[in-house]
């Protein structure tokens, strides 16, 4: 069975795709900043959505020890992200990861 939302992979790669359009892109109009600061915040409202739904999911099975697990793993996605949106800063500025990985790892020790 397929768990995966379609919905929500579809949100998430529009953010994506916005996200890098809006850093090659070297305009400084008002329409660049508007997409670029809209992309970052759908971006960083997904990944919330799909914390909340790690945890649904993790509410809805009896072990006791998935949650811990759940939040070890949020955890190590979000160290990734911040070394490669550092590693990413040194070619060109883009600090969406680093936001992005800071508020996984926030709301995982929430």
């Amino acid at each position: 069975m397929n768990r995966r939302i379609a919905g929500y992979d579809f949100a998430r790669c529009l953010a994506l795709f916005g996200l890098v359009g809006a850093n090659f892109s070297h305009s400084t109009d008002w329409i660049h900043t508007f997409i670029q600061e809209g992309t970052i915040v759908t971006f960083l409202v997904l990944g919330g959505v799909g914390i909340s739904l790690l945890k649904q999911r993790d509410q809805k099975t009896n072990d006791a020890h998935k949650p811990a697990n759940s939040r070890k793993r949020l955890i190590r996605r979000a160290a990734s992200l911040l070394v490669i949106g550092i590693c990413c800063n040194l070619i060109w500025y883009t600090n969406f990861l680093c936001r992005y990985s800071i508020c996984i790892a926030i709301g995982a020790l929430l």
